[in-house]
Parts: structure tokens; sequence; C-alpha cells
């Protein structure tokens, strides 16, 4: 019986560490991927106070409308309509 609880405690020394670092590793990667910046064209667009009026008077709220909506104004690829409200929001929120 003594001889389990010296194996056991020995295992559990081993294992902690090991824990630890898997935790380290998992937490460094989701932060570094967690927060991107901005594009340069949606920081660019969003910057203009005229496509920030724009925006405020014309968002609905429904993601796929106001995608749709930005890509009719400004003529706008769907990836650069995405990055354009992201950075909108991402700025009111700030």
């Amino acid at each position: 019986m003594n001889e389990f609880w010296e194996t056991f405690k020995t295992v559990l020394v081993c294992l902690i560490p090991i824990y630890a670092f898997w935790h380290l590793l998992t937490v460094y990667f989701k932060t570094r991927n967690g927060a991107q910046p901005l594009s340069p064209v949606g920081a660019l667009l969003v910057g203009n106070p005229e496509v920030k009026m724009w925006l405020e008077q014309n968002l609905t709220g429904e993601r796929i409308a106001d995608i749709k909506a930005i890509r009719q104004q400004w003529g706008l690829d769907l990836t650069l309509a995405v990055e354009v409200l992201d950075a909108y929001f991402l700025q009111k929120t700030n």
C-alpha cells in the first residue's frame, strides 16, 4: 500500500508541471489569435466622418442587410464590406 502512494505522488508531481505548461500554451495561443487589428481599408473608411455618419444613419442591426448596404453604397467586395462593418462596430465599442 505504501508503494502505491509513492507511485501516485511521483506521477502527480510529474503531471502538474506538464498540465501547467499545457495551460500556458493554450492561453498564449488564444490571446495571440484573439485580437486582430483593423484592416487598412476598414480603418480608413470608418475614420472618415462622412462614412461614419452614413453608417450611423443607415445600419439596421441585421448583419447581412448591413453588409449588402455597405457593398451597394461604396461598391466594395464582400470581404471589404465585412471589414468595414467590423471596424465600425469595433470603433463604436471602444
